[in-house]
Parts: C-alpha cells; sequence; structure tokens
C-alpha cells in the first residue's frame, strides 16, 4: 500500500490540536500553526501533561505514494514541452504569448500551421479548470504529436491552422505537487467565502498526516448521506422522498479554524476561470469573479477568438460536455434568421438547424474513442461526484459548467462550431472495462467452438460443434455487441450440466446478486469503479478510520475516502490509451469543415454588351459554412462573391459584391445570377469569400463556361 505516509498521532491538550511535524503548518500558512504549536506545549507543560513531548520526539519515516494527478505536468514541464515541441518541429508549431495572468506571468498559445487569417483555423483550449488535468496533458500531446511529423501535419491542416491554448492555469498541478495534496479549480487569490473581512484564515489541516486532504465523515442522524451494509464505505445521498434517512455530514478534512461552524470553507479563495464567460453567467455566484470576463487570463481568451474571425471550429477539454452526452433531440430552438434585431431574445437551446450536426460529430468522438453512445452514463454527474463535502466545489455535470462556460459561449455568442468534452469520468471507465470484457469473453467463446471442432472426429458431430461454436462466438447479431448480452450468454453456460459444488456457487451467487440487487445503481457502479480504482492506484482510495476530531467531542468521526482527482484525473497511463483517438477526432475536425469553393462559372451574352454572370459556389466540407446559431448572433459574417470587373464595365441593378444564402454542407451548391455590362472583351475575375471555409476565385472571359475538374 503505497499511500500511509504516516508520521505520528495528534493529541488534544486543553482544546489545542498538537500535532508532531512542524513542517506541515510552515506548509499552509506561512508557520502560523508552528506558533500555535509552540503555546500547545507550553500549556502542555502548565497542565502536567508529559505525553505530549513523547508524541512530539517521534516521527516515522515518509512513505512514497501516488494517486491520479501526480505525474502531470507542472508550469516548469509544461514551459520546456512547449518549448522542445517549437524547437523540433522546423517551423510548424510556434509558441505565442496569449496573454498574462493576474500575477502578470505569461500565457501560451501555440499555432500549428500557416497562420494565414484567409484560412480557416481550429481552436483547442484546456485547462480552464485547475482540477482537469488531464485536458492539459492531452492538449500537450497533441502539439507534440504535430511537431514529431511535420509531413502528416501540413496534410491535416491542408493549409489551415490548428490554434491551442494548453492551459489558463498553468500552476494548476502545483495543488497536487506541493503538500498536503489537495484538490485547486480555481486561479490564484484569497477568498472571504464566510464574509468576516479575513481571507484564506480556515483551509483545510491534514490531520492523519498523510500529505493527503481526503475527506471527514461525522455520525449525524438525518444528515445528507447514507451508507449501505454490503458497501460501508460508500456514501450516497439519503432520498427523503422515498422515506430514505442519511446517517452521515461530510467535510473536507482540517478544522473549523476561525470558530463559525464552517470547515475549511476558503480553500479555492479565487475565481473559477471556467465559468467566467458570458453565457449564462451567474451573477454573485460563488467563484465566479465580479462580472463576466473580468479576469486577465478570460479576456485575453475572448480577445484571441475576437481577433482571429477564421476560427470555425472550438474544441475546449474541461466539464462542459456535447460529445460524450450528445444534445438531446427534444431540446432546441428555432429562432427566425431573419428580421430586425430588435427585440429579440437571446436562446439557451441549440438551433435546430446546427443540432443535427452536433449528434453526428458526438456519434464520431465517441467511435473515435472506443465507446458506443447507447451505453449513456458517460458524462459528469452520475455516481460518484454527486456526493461532495460542505464548502468544497462541486464537480460540474454539464449543465452546470455550462454556466458561464467558455464552450457555451462561443456557440451561443460567437455562433462557432463549439464542441467539449471532459475526456475521461469514472462512467467512461466503467464502459472501457465492460466493452474490454464483452471483448474478452467473445473471444474466448470463439476459441471454445474451435476447440470443440478439432476435438469431434465424427462429420455429424464436427457440424453440430460449428453450429454451436458459430451461434455462441462467431455471429454479428446483435447479441454479440453488448455486454449484457454477453454477461446472460455466460450465465448460461454456467448452468450447462452443474456438478454439486457448481449447485453450492450458484445458490451462493444467487444470494451475493440478490442482496446487490437491493443496492442502488449509483452504488453498484461506484463499487466497481472503486475496485478497478484499487487496483491501478491503491492510493486513491484510503479506507476509512476512526478519528477523535476536536470539533466534534465525543461523535464518531472518520477521515478516509477519496484522493484529490481520483474521481476527476485518470491515471495517466489510462490517459495515454485514450490519446489516438482524440487526435483521430481533432485531425478529422479539419476534413470536416467547411470548405467553399466555385464549382462553375460561365459569362453568356444576352445582348449587345451586356452579359449573364452565372455563379455556382460548392461547400465541399461536412459542416455548413454558417451555423444557423451563427446566422442569428449575426457575428459570423456570410459567405460573399465578389467580382473585379475592368474598366469602364458594371454590375445591372447591382453591385460588385454580396451575400450569399447559407451553404449547407456535403456538397451542397448555391447558384448566383448576375447581369454585366462589358465594354469589349475583357473577362472578370469572380472571388468566393468564406469566413470559416476559405477563399476561392476564378478569371473568366466573355462568353466562356468553366467546370472545375
Amino acid at each position: 500500500m503505497r499511500g500511509a505516509g504516516r508520521t505520528g498521532t495528534a493529541s488534544v491538550v486543553g482544546g489545542w490540536l498538537v500535532r508532531p511535524r512542524v513542517s506541515l503548518f510552515a506548509s499552509r500558512r506561512g508557520g502560523d500553526r508552528g506558533v500555535a504549536l509552540v503555546v500547545a506545549t507550553a500549556l502542555a507543560g502548565f497542565l502536567g501533561v508529559a505525553a505530549v513531548v513523547t508524541t512530539l520526539s517521534v516521527a516515522a519515516p515518509q512513505t512514497a505514494f501516488a494517486f491520479p494527478g501526480e505525474g502531470y505536468p507542472d508550469h516548469r514541464q509544461i514551459a520546456s514541452r512547449l518549448e522542445a515541441a517549437a524547437s523540433s518541429s522546423k517551423g510548424i508549431v510556434r509558441n505565442l504569448e496569449l496573454g498574462r495572468d493576474s500575477a502578470q506571468r505569461p500565457l501560451t498559445v501555440v499555432q500549428i500551421g500557416s497562420g494565414d487569417p484567409a484560412s480557416p483555423a481550429v481552436l483547442l483550449v484546456a485547462g480552464l479548470d485547475g482540477r482537469h488535468l488531464h485536458g492539459i496533458e492531452l492538449a500537450l500531446r497533441h502539439i507534440e504529436a504535430f511537431a514529431a511529423d511535420q509531413a502528416h501535419a501540413r496534410e491535416v491542416l491542408n493549409g489551415g491552422t490548428l490554434y491551442v491554448v494548453p492551459t489558463l492555469l498553468p500552476y494548476a498541478a502545483q495543488s497536487v505537487t506541493q503538500r498536503p495534496a489537495h484538490e485547486r479549480a480555481t486561479a490564484a487569490g484569497a477568498g472571504d467565502m464566510d464574509k468576516d473581512m479575513e481571507r484564506n484564515e480556515d483551509l483545510g489541516d491534514d490531520l492523519d498526516f498523510d500529505d493527503v486532504l481526503r475527506w471527514v465523515r461525522v455520525a449525524e442522524p438525518g444528515g445528507p448521506y447514507r451508507s449501505e451494509d454490503a458497501e460501508p464505505g460508500i456514501l450516497h445521498s439519503a432520498d427523503r422522498t422515498s422515506g430514505e434517512s442519511g446517517a452521515w455530514r461530510l467535510l473536507t478534512e482540517g478544522l473549523d479554524d476561525d470558530g463559525d461552524r464552517r470547515w475549511n470553507e476558503e480553500m479555492d479563495g479565487g475565481v473559477l476561470l471556467a465559468n467566467n464567460f458570458p453565457f449564462r453567467y451567474e451573477w454573485f455566484g460563488r467563484n465566479t469573479g465580479v462580472h463576466q470576463v473580468c479576469e486577465p487570463e478570460t479576456r485575453a481568451l475572448m480577445d484571441f477568438i475576437v481577433l482571429h474571425p477564421e476560427i470555425g471550429i472550438v474544441l475546449t477539454y474541461g466539464f462542459e460536455d456535447n460529445l460524450l452526452q450528445p444534445w438531446p433531440e427534444q431540446k432546441s430552438s428555432d429562432p427566425s434568421l431573419t428580421g430586425p434585431g430588435w427585440g429579440r431574445k437571446p436562446v439557451e437551446a441549440p438551433n435546430k438547424n446546427d443540432l443535427p450536426y452536433f449528434r453526428e460529430l458526438s456519434d464520431r468522438y465517441l467511435k473515435a474513442i472506443g465507446l458506443d453512445r447507447a451505453k449513456g452514463g458517460l458524462g459528469v454527474g452520475g455516481f460518484v461526484t454527486d456526493v461532495r463535502a460542505e464548502e468544497e466545489l462541486p464537480i460540474p455535470t454539464s449543465d452546470d459548467a455550462a454556466k458561464g462556460g467558455f464552450a457555451a459561449s462561443a456557440y451561443y455568442h460567437r455562433g462557432l462550431v463549439s464542441l467539449a468534452t471532459p475526456v475521461w469520468t469514472p462512467g467512461v471507465q466503467l464502459a472501457r472495462l465492460e466493452a474490454a470484457e464483452a471483448e474478452e469473453k467473445k473471444e474466448e467463446k470463439k476459441k471454445a467452438g474451435e476447440n470443440d471442432t478439432k476435438d469431434d472426429g465424427d462429420t455429424k458431430s464436427n457440424a453440430k460443434g460449428d453450429a454451436k461454436g458459430d451461434s455462441d462466438g462467431t455471429s454479428d447479431g446483435p447479441g454479440d455487441d453488448g455486454p449484457d448480452s454477453m454477461n446472460a450468454t455466460g450465465d448460461q453456460d454456467a448452468k450447462d450440466g452443474p456438478g454439486p459444488s457448481d449447485a453450492d456457487d450458484e445458490s451462493g451467487d444467487a444470494a451475493a446478486d440478490s442482496d446487490e440487487s437491493e443496492l442502488p445503481k449509483s452504488v453498484k457502479d461506484e463499487a466497481r469503479y472503486l475496485e478497478w480504482l484499487r487496483e491501478v492506484d491503491p492510493a486513491a482510495w484510503k479506507e476509512w478510520e476512526s478519528f477523535d476530531h476536536p470539533d466534534f467531542p465525543g461523535r464518531k468521526v472518520e477521515i478516509g475516502g477519496y484522493a484529490p482527482l481520483a474521481r476527476i484525473v485518470p491515471p495517466m497511463s489510462v490517459l495515454a490509451e485514450t490519446f489516438p483517438g482524440h487526435q483521430a477526432f481533432l485531425e478529422g475536425l479539419f476534413a470536416a469543415r467547411p470548405h467553399v469553393v466555385l464549382e462553375s462559372l460561365s459569362l453568356t451574352e444576352k445582348e449587345l454588351g451586356v452579359y449573364t454572370l452565372e455563379i455556382e459556389t460548392q461547400n465541399a466540407g461536412y459542416l455548413p459554412d454558417v451555423f444557423a446559431q451563427g446566422v442569428f448572433s449575426r457575428i459570423v459574417r456570410p459567405t460573399r462573391y465578389e467580382i473585379s470587373l475592368p474598366a469602364g464595365a458594371e454590375v445591372i441593378g447591382g453591385t460588385t459584391r454580396g451575400p450569399l444564402e447559407r451553404i449547407g454542407g456535403e456538397g451542397t451548391t448555391l447558384r448566383t445570377t448576375r447581369l454585366l455590362r462589358l465594354p469589349g472583351k475583357e473577362g472578370v475575375e469572380v472571388t468566393v469569400v468564406s469566413q470559416h471555409g476559405g477563399t476561392d476565385s476564378h478569371r473568366i472571359a466573355p462568353g466562356e463556361s468553366w467546370r472545375r475538374s
């Protein structure tokens, strides 16, 4: 077990909590606890308590441990990897300054590709929440992959640009690398959550000296959480509507330092950058800031989007989500895209014309990472995350994350194709485990069928064996596609010809299944997740241990539960397995982006000196040139035509440039006709310009017809 690391036992003397390690206090608040320790020791001598001195003189050796979050890059490693990628990329990768954070430290945006403002671009953003370390790591791996293979990068980008903001919180990993390790979601800053005009006076305390701030559960009849006899370590919300009664109160590890009966309320004192953007911004919300985009980090990111209108697709790694959990079909909006802007109301549901594209991109994403949309329960907000300690910032559901969220603001306010994914969740991990088990069972049955065929020498028996093998293992029917059907088949196989011991096992399994069936589904799922978590990282979970908490004398108190980030961040090995799928999806976005070209032109003489110009424009990409929300927001400029005329020529009844109608994707074409008066035989040049679909032009002479070959 790697997670012990305990160095001694705390003692309570005259109401003081005396700890054996002075270094703990210096790591928290600059030594103020060290002063308390000296005072406590003096009080102990005055009160005649000699045991404290013995406790102070003994310190067990520190034990190394690891948990989700460790191994992820800190600010120095981020800077080093970005510099190495740029220097090895032969000019493909460039590190630019996005802006400065609140401490005037530089923030980086990485440019991959041409950087030509006339070419379409994709923006990838990660690191908006300090807890989402795997998004930062994944963004760095994307950069390194393009830097390592310049030829492939040029082929994928096809003249376009990928911009990557790996993080707005480069110092986020410090909460894990410093001791005691803890979760921190916000930017640097001091908090006054209890409005007592003092900042950061009530932070967490490492009560059990394991260098990790976990949970404290306090027995309290009628509390918000309960546990089941079959899984006593797992807490879940008491359903009061069905008559359930809670038994536990849940706190973060620490003391009530300021005596206000709130515990560690100022652990996250800064602004939560992930919720500081315009869409559904929560005024006066916890950690949301003074106003929208009030922080230098969020302002720098929004300014970058405004200064780069060629960015048409945004991909966000964070707690927002429309890829793991696609937007539901029944939840959509259908505002008028024409008419005056006065009096229009903002929408909070995706436009019904955009929804099919979002759902298709979600399907492509799930396929790329090896998951099935029909599985469900993949997003944030299921089991594990609905339990949180008092004063602890919640792990937001996709709906909560969208309140002031960057991805939502990019779609609703800027009209961009904005995609978002948490990358990994406990639900995703369970789905991966079930898929692997289903595949393993399928292989086992296939091998069993082959063995049956080889063992039976009789032709007639072989035919029966082959038929049985095909039905069990090699069929492509629906029974082979999901873990539920495979489990049912496995249970049936176990019942074939049981002996006495088999019968006993069956009755035992049935009893166990009966007990398990009484558990809520969230508890069953969490038990399965914990089983996996203990295998891959034993330090990520600590069994509950009794503790004499000075704030709760005479009451049952236990310390344990999840290590920081264990419900959010996967072990690095798991993230590495998901990277190829995410890289493939990111590259696929460049293939899916709109690609507007001139398909054909003709300049036919109608009468003397008057010609009919016919322009056929095609969108060869999958996505439309402008999303419907882009039309509604009036931020994305419509695709336009431009006609360059020779001297003395004119457009009859029109202008030399004008907007085109919205062009759908997948080869949609649009025909436009204009009358021209040409004084001679000199030709004209026609250009089509799309903000997100590129630029194309061709020159044509009077009487000529042209079509793209």
